[in-house]
């Protein structure tokens, strides 16, 4: 079942695993639109109560509505409302300086306008996605999916090294695969998996 699935049912480790995800991004957003480091944390914890009340309203569209795009609308909506706030506390730090960096927020979503400083978001997810899954496997199978698809080992060396099959070598790799996709339910270019694979 993908980690949207499990939200949608309110699943308490898929709402850990959605944060350990997608908290990270949220936060980079946030710093990037020039909030401060306590604010942007705020601003995480906002965005994935929002999140938790709204979760059932997500609908993927062909196209425009992935995950990610959909919490990214939130996280700008969110940023937004905390330049509002300081623009309307003129005697506050913020005024005009609030009011311009919410006008200089992007208004397109990250995929469009991209990262900058060549961070790869897709290359990001799958690795902290990575590092989530690898408890829910045995070390073993772990092992061989790891020498096989990130050490780009052969089937046939993984295989003696670890004495397995060559095709349990495969399907140890094929099953972390497979987890992996249904994990991020399609949130990243297929071409960041198909490097790993």
């Amino acid at each position: 079942m993908s980690l949207i699935s499990r939200l949608s049912k309110r699943e308490e480790q898929a709402w850990q695993r959605a944060a350990q995800l997608y908290g990270p991004l949220v936060y980079r957003w946030a710093r990037r639109w020039g909030l401060q480091a306590n604010d942007s944390e705020d601003l995480v914890q906002e965005v994935f109560q929002v999140l938790a009340s709204g979760i059932d309203k997500f609908e993927r569209q062909a196209g425009t509505g992935s995950f990610r795009r959909w919490l990214w609308g939130i996280s700008r909506n969110k940023a937004s409302d905390h330049f509002r706030k300081l623009a309307k506390d003129v005697q506050a730090a913020g005024g005009t300086a609030a009011n311009e960096a919410m006008q200089n927020m992007a208004s397109l979503p990250p995929e469009e306008y991209g990262e900058g400083d060549d961070f790869d978001v897709d290359a990001s997810l799958v690795h902290r996605a990575l590092a989530l899954l690898e408890s829910d496997f045995q070390p073993q199978t772990w092992r061989a999916f790891w020498r096989m698809a990130i050490d780009r080992q052969s089937a046939a060396d993984v295989a003696e090294e670890l004495g397995m099959t060559k095709k349990g070598v495969r399907q140890a790799k094929y099953r972390v695969l497979q987890r992996l996709r249904a994990e991020l339910d399609d949130e990243i270019d297929g071409d960041a998996i198909a490097a790993i694979s």
